[in-house]
């Protein structure tokens, strides 16, 4: 039985996933792809970003690499126009810090080289 790669629990016989893990993860996406849409407010988009996390029961490592992803994202959105303002670089560097990341687990990904 193979182990779903969201949950990390039983998903069947040759199955990789449940199909509603599968939907909670995308929810997932789509809402902290929406709420990094908006960083005026730091400290509510840690505060939500967490609600949405502990909702979503999906595991540690598929969050990690989701909110990297986002974060890769949001950084070339800022970046669309060439330049990065002290108070986008400040935002950014204020959510990376709020999530709980390192600035060493952000130079491992594409969006700092």
């Amino acid at each position: 039985m193979g182990k779903c790669i969201y949950c990390g629990k039983q998903a069947g016989f040759l199955r990789k996933k449940h199909k509603s893990c599968e939907i909670k993860f995308n929810e997932f996406k789509q809402k902290i792809s929406l709420l990094l849409s908006n960083l005026e407010n730091i400290n509510s988009v840690v505060s939500e970003f967490r609600n949405i996390a502990e909702s979503s029961y999906i595991s540690r490592e598929i969050l990690k690499k989701v909110i990297l992803d986002e974060i890769k994202n949001l950084i070339d959105r800022v970046l669309e126009d060439n330049i990065l303002s002290e108070e986008e670089e400040s935002k950014i560097l204020e959510l990376i810090k709020g999530l709980n990341f390192n600035i060493d687990e952000i130079k491992q990904t594409p969006c700092y080289l």
